[in-house]
């Protein structure tokens, strides 16, 4: 019976052992930007909070460079190649295109879209489809933090946290679409941006 149990409490030990070990190493390595190591490592924590500054680690292995030539709207902008880019999971209320008016705080949205990415270099993620119905590119866009080389900014999702997009998903491009619903429950919430200013929301 003694024998049972001492075996029972050196595997615990041995258990208890190695999985903090192998936390100890990951945070260790993660504060030296060990390439993927840190996404791990933010990804197995709990105590990351749900903010767009800081969700996601700026080292993601599918993230390519492209440099911000012009906005076009809320969600679509255009690049130095000039490729057009519209952004996946949210909807941006439109500007005035020919005889179609301005939708509620349509030119709000353009202009806090190029207060945050326009003649800027940015980081893009493709999710499973490569363009829309009108050949323009889909990605999700972060904005590098130069402060901080290991955060980005989500630009999708603070859009729609900060109430100037809702939250939409267009299949199959998925992946940060309950993240991105998250946050636009905070903005529902405080009752900012198109949430408090236009009547059919």
């Amino acid at each position: 019976m003694y024998n049972r149990l001492m075996n029972r409490l050196k595997k615990r030990v041995i258990t208890y052992g190695i999985f903090f070990s192998f936390i100890f190493i990951l945070s260790i390595l993660s504060k030296y930007n060990v390439p993927y190591v840190k996404d791990l490592f933010i990804s197995i924590s709990p105590t990351v909070p749900v903010n767009t500054h800081q969700v996601l680690s700026a080292s993601s292995v599918n993230r390519e460079l492209a440099h911000v030539k012009r906005v076009i709207d809320g969600d679509t902008i255009e690049l130095d190649n000039g490729e057009k880019v519209r952004y996946i999971g949210m909807n941006a209320p439109e500007i005035q295109h020919g005889k179609n008016k301005a939708e509620c705080y349509g030119n709000e949205a353009t202009q806090k879209n190029k207060e945050l990415v326009e003649g800027k270099t940015i980081k893009m993620e493709k999710d499973i489809s490569e363009r829309d119905k009108f050949g323009r590119l889909l990605r999700y866009v972060y904005l590098p933090n130069d402060a901080s080389p290991s955060s980005v900014l989500f630009i999708n999702a603070y859009l729609v946290e900060q109430g100037y997009a809702r939250a939409k998903a267009f299949k199959p491009d998925l992946t940060y679409i309950p993240y991105i619903k998250s946050v636009e429950t905070i903005a529902k919430e405080k009752n900012i941006g198109l949430w408090s200013n236009c009547t059919s929301n």
